[in-house]
């Protein structure tokens, strides 16, 4: 099992930290557990589970981070799907037990007392279906690899609702960036995210002048 350590897996963080330190958040769905994500998602005092697609990995992070194992589970999404597997790339048959499997995964979460993030940073092949098929139930979606040459590659296509409901925005970064989708009624100070930024700046070795927030048109 491969563990990455370079500054591109783990850019997410100023906005993970922003939002978990900053606003009341109830309810975290994180669909692609990590190194640097579970850390600042995990929380005993509130609603939180991590999905994965890759058992072994799930379970290092749910023991590096001592999380309880029914907050962890198992995605047994595409047949045969590894971290890179495109959606184009896989049977219909697979396509539609994607369908299914977040289709019952959406309807597991009723609307959350308190607001509630989803995190997407899982294998290539289901993030789009994760995001579209989940969104309804937060009101803050956060999405990894969100930079111009990485919108083809992930294929990330998002429905006219989620982006008729919410305000689409995006943490540049050196290297990888963070897409936002925040729910139109909610109010976010993204001047708040400035210290968060400049500290992982700091941390990394990375000019502040890289990592800007910038609505998508």
């Amino acid at each position: 099992m491969n563990i990455y350590q370079e500054e591109p897996w783990k850019t997410h963080r100023p906005l993970l930290k922003f939002f978990m330190k900053e606003f009341p958040i109830k309810r975290v769905v994180e669909h692609g557990v990590g190194i640097f994500s579970t850390e600042l998602l995990y929380n005993k005092d509130i609603d939180y589970n991590g999905y994965d697609e890759n058992p072994e990995f799930l379970s290092h992070v749910q023991k590096l981070y001592n999380i309880p194992e029914d907050r962890m589970h198992i995605l047994e999404t595409a047949k045969d799907a590894i971290f890179t597997t495109h959606y184009k790339d896989i049977p219909q048959e697979e396509k539609d037990k994607l369908d299914r499997i977040y289709t019952e995964l959406d309807s597991k979460y009723a609307q959350a007392t308190g607001l509630s993030l989803l995190f997407v940073d899982g294998f290539t092949c289901s993030r789009t279906v994760a995001i579209n098929k989940l969104y309804s139930k937060f009101d803050v979606v956060l999405y990894h690899d969100a930079e111009p040459p990485a919108i083809a590659w992930y294929e990330y296509k998002f429905n006219n609702d989620l982006l008729d409901r919410y305000h689409h925005v995006k943490l540049t970064g050196r290297i990888s960036w963070t897409g936002m989708f925040i729910k139109k009624e909610m109010y976010v100070d993204f001047n708040k995210l400035t210290p968060y930024v400049q500290e992982y700046c700091k941390e990394n070795g990375v000019a502040p002048t890289l990592m800007n927030v910038v609505e998508v048109k």
